[in-house]
């Protein structure tokens, strides 16, 4: 199911029954931020809410998923191509989910591993690639597992996890630099310091992804 052309058609419904979003959004029991999230493809109405969202836009269910006002004579055969479309797409999704679950665990291993084979190693390296690789590696992780599929819901995943996954690079770090036991003691002190840039990126990354998301909220 195309969300985008979903959500279109519920736009175009909505203003020929001359209301607006919070019109619309008072009328179900949701928010006219829902309602945006839904003409924006970034997101479907539940199960629960379809068959109230179908009666005040006026077409059945059926015609919503095909996005299109279907004639008395093509009712029945409309209704047999929607669900077959929605079989196979729950069963891609399965399969999609599976993968993306097995290839977020192997990137997450892969950065733990990365993480602390960097243990004794020289902190300079934390500066500035490695650190925000790391914290790359991570989230590409989290939006694997999470299963999401549309931008506003990974961009939702990023800043749920992306500061806890630069805490956890930091402590990493910090690790490092309690390893090194032969580490002259005024450097201590500078390399604690480097080793907080993870968190620190991780901190800058929330700010600009809180951002896109608002942004995408209000599109």
């Amino acid at each position: 199911m195309n969300q985008d052309m979903v959500g279109a058609f519920m736009q175009s419904l909505r203003k020929e029954q001359g209301m607006t979003q919070k019109d619309l959004a008072e009328r179900i029991g949701v928010s006219d931020k829902t309602i945006s999230k839904w003409e924006n493809g970034n997101s479907m109405p539940d199960t629960s809410i379809l068959l109230s969202l179908c009666k005040e836009l006026d077409i059945s269910v059926n015609e919503l998923l095909a996005c299109e006002k279907i004639p008395p004579e093509e009712y029945s055969k409309k209704a047999e191509v929607n669900m077959m479309k929605l079989i196979r797409e729950n069963q891609e999704q399965r399969r999609n989910g599976r993968a993306q679950v097995i290839l977020g665990c192997l990137v997450l291993i892969v950065l733990v591993v990365l993480s602390f084979l960097s243990i004794g190693a020289n902190l300079a390296i934390y500066v500035d690639v490695p650190a925000v690789l790391f914290l790359l590696i991570g989230l590409l992780g989290v939006a694997l597992l999470s299963g999401a599929s549309t931008w506003g819901e990974r961009l939702h995943a990023f800043r749920v996890m992306v500061i806890p996954i630069g805490a956890l690079e930091s402590l990493i770090s910090c690790v490092t630099v309690f390893q090194n036991v032969d580490m002259q003691g005024e450097t201590v002190g500078p390399c604690l310091a480097v080793a907080s840039l993870s968190l620190l990126y991780a901190l800058g990354a929330y700010i600009v992804i809180y951002i896109l998301e608002m942004r995408l909220q209000k599109r």
